[in-house]
């Protein structure tokens, strides 16, 4: 694990730290209402007022379980007519490019995707819904985060408006997928109790948490109110238990509580897990989550920019977490079959090796798991002192981390008027910015503030530059920090018995 820190002096030596325990990163205040704004970054703990639900339990008290009755149908496809219907007019309102509009907010995406998925699974009823082609090939590449595979082969011809039907005989949901939408759909069914003075232990907490985390929308804000509703609880069972305590020590510590993420979390986190993985840097998901939050027509964000980074990297290391435990599984079931192999070495010869390779390719896969766990924990500077250079030399990585950077910081702004070298100022060092929030206090990179972020400088005028050439969209390809994935052992004959 690189500890470079090049781009700026610590102002102190780093404490050491696991990197799956709970990171000592200060944050903001915890919020409990999604209207009220943020102030800009300012660390501080979490004040637990003396009623911890004051301003809570009536809002949640009015929040109910509810499954996807009709109303909920309607609200699905309206919500993927936005999402996925035109990405022409999508891309001309918001002054960016159609492929852009096409895969733009993608954790949005796999919410609707999500729904899309409960519906196909669970209903009663028959299944179908029309969409551009183009929109349907972004739409398949976001099913695959959450175990399901839209089989564009077997679609028919597009019709003579250009679009394509899919149906319920188009898309497969993984048996995983399936039964953790069944039980979500349990959960809810079963309406937990969310007036915190009626949850009386932690099984009954979780499940109250899970409502939140659960949505298929509004992802922030769901997960506000888990972290108030958990502070909640704490304080009702001790009091001051909260005191002193960071609003990421206690999304963290509630993340443990709920241990397997809900199938949207899911994948979510593996997005921007595979995000951050591919570039070495939280920069890209952070601006992915915040483009999920951001508004579309005005640009505005109601989250401040601690909390979406606090977000991210919980997040990251859950998924993170999540597969090393399921690698952990796959080394013991490989153990195991390795017992059984060895009790005939010379016959099953070939077959031992085979498994013990496998048991060095799982080993290093804990590894990479733990490394991409410190790009969001302490990340370096390398990615964001580097990336212009290799953008300007078409590195596929650097021109992913330049177009995150593009969509989420300069979202309706016509980026075509600015001086180049005045962009890439500004844009490495709102980068800087962004890497800081990811690091403890006192090992922020001096060089990066955001009191030192130049302002973008237009050309006047019959002004013109050098035209910039834009970077082709770069292949799908699958990111190399992320381990080759094991299903475990096939099991012998024997081990059967």
């Amino acid at each position: 694990m690189s500890k470079k820190n090049k781009g700026g002096k610590p102002q102190s030596k780093p404490a050491n730290k696991a990197a799956n325990a709970a990171p000592q990163v200060e944050a903001p205040t915890v919020e409990t209402k999604k209207e009220e704004k943020v102030e800009e970054p300012k660390v501080e703990e979490v004040q637990t007022p003396a009623n911890p639900m004051s301003e809570f339990t009536e809002e949640v008290k009015k929040a109910t379980a509810r499954g996807l009755d009709p109303n909920r149908t309607v609200d699905l496809l309206n919500l993927s007519h936005s999402y996925f219907h035109d990405p022409d007019a999508a891309a001309e309102r918001y002054g960016i490019k159609r492929e852009v509009a096409v895969k733009m907010d993608q954790c949005t995406a796999i919410g609707v995707m999500t729904m899309f998925a409960q519906e196909v699974a669970l209903a009663d009823t028959p299944w179908s819904r029309t969409m551009r082609p183009a929109v349907l090939e972004s739409m398949a590449e976001v099913a695959k985060e959450i175990g399901v595979t839209i089989n564009l082969k077997s679609l028919p011809a597009p019709d003579k408006d250009g679009n394509v039907t899919i149906t319920q005989e188009n898309v497969k949901v993984s048996a995983e997928t399936k039964k953790k939408l069944k039980e979500e759909k349990e959960l809810l069914e079963e309406k937990p109790e969310l007036d915190v003075n009626k949850i009386e232990n932690k099984m009954q907490l979780r499940k109250s948490l899970l409502i939140f985390l659960s949505e298929r929308k509004d992802y922030l804000n769901n997960i506000q109110k888990a972290i108030s509703l958990y502070a909640a609880y704490l304080e009702k069972e001790k009091a001051d238990a909260t005191k002193g305590m960071s609003r990421i020590q206690l999304l963290h510590n509630l993340i443990e509580l709920v241990g397997e993420a809900p199938i949207v979390m899911n994948g979510i986190g593996s997005f921007l897990y595979t995000v951050t993985a591919t570039t070495k840097s939280p920069v890209p998901a952070f601006c992915h989550l915040k483009n999920t939050v951001t508004d579309r027509t005005t640009g505005n964000c109601e989250y401040d920019n601690h909390f979406i980074a606090d977000v991210v990297r919980e997040i990251v290391i859950w998924k993170a977490n999540l597969k090393k435990a399921e690698n952990e599984k796959s080394i013991e079931a490989v153990k195991k079959n390795l017992e059984v192999l060895k009790k005939d070495s010379k016959k099953n010869e070939k077959a031992i090796k085979d498994q013990e390779e496998r048991i060095e390719t799982l080993k290093n896969n804990s590894k990479v798991f733990d490394v991409t766990i410190s790009y969001v924990t302490e990340p370096s500077a390398d990615p964001i002192e580097s990336f212009m250079e290799k953008r300007a030399e078409k590195d596929q990585v650097a021109m992913k981390m330049f177009r995150s950077l593009s969509e989420s910081l300069y979202r309706g702004t016509d980026l075509k008027g600015v001086k180049t070298d005045s962009l890439l100022a500004n844009m490495k060092m709102q980068a800087g910015v962004i890497t800081n929030m990811f690091r403890d206090p006192n090992m922020q990179f001096v060089n990066y503030k955001e009191s030192e972020i130049p302002e973008l400088q237009f050309m006047k005028d019959g002004e013109t530059e050098e035209p910039k050439e834009e970077p082709k969209e770069e292949p799908k390809e699958a990111p190399k920090e992320e381990p080759k994935k094991e299903d475990g052992p096939e099991e012998t004959e024997e081990s059967k018995n």
